[in-house]
């Protein structure tokens, strides 16, 4: 019996993701980004620090290597992140009840701290932003998604 080519490579049979594509779809998902807010974070900290301080930015610096590791273990098995349907019902619930608990914060603060024309104002948007989305969520439910 002789071996064909195709069964010896090690692409992963339901994603097409080889363990290269994966390191590098982790490496630009997590490395890339963590290197970029580190480095917006952390440079104003380190040129006014002490030696003794370093050991904390080290800390930090490694703080994002578990997610690297589960983005680059998840491609590499073969699953996908998926994504929220957009249309469904259940999207347009939760955003709208998310916009909501957000205008509401923005209504309290403006009663409690600031004055009540800037933040109310704020709080409308968002509260329009929940109707629409609760709108939207009442026709995917009797409609189905693709209204």
């Amino acid at each position: 019996m002789e071996i064909q080519p195709s069964t010896l490579r090690t692409e992963n049979a339901h994603s097409g993701m080889t363990p290269k594509r994966a390191l590098g779809d982790a490496l630009k998902g997590v490395g890339i980004t963590s290197i970029f807010i580190g480095g917006v974070i952390l440079i104003p900290l380190i040129s006014s620090s002490r030696s003794h301080e370093w050991p904390l930015y080290l800390l930090f610096a490694t703080l994002p290597l578990p997610l690297f590791f589960l983005v680059y273990c998840t491609n590499r098995n073969g699953r996908r992140w998926e994504r929220a349907k957009a249309g469904s019902h259940r999207y347009h619930i939760s955003h709208a009840l998310y916009w909501a608990i957000i205008s509401a914060y923005f209504v309290v603060s403006g009663v409690l701290h600031w004055g009540p024309g800037y933040h109310f104002s704020i709080a409308l948007t968002f509260l329009i932003l929940s109707g629409i989305h609760l709108y939207r969520g009442i026709l995917a439910g009797r409609y189905g998604p693709d209204i």
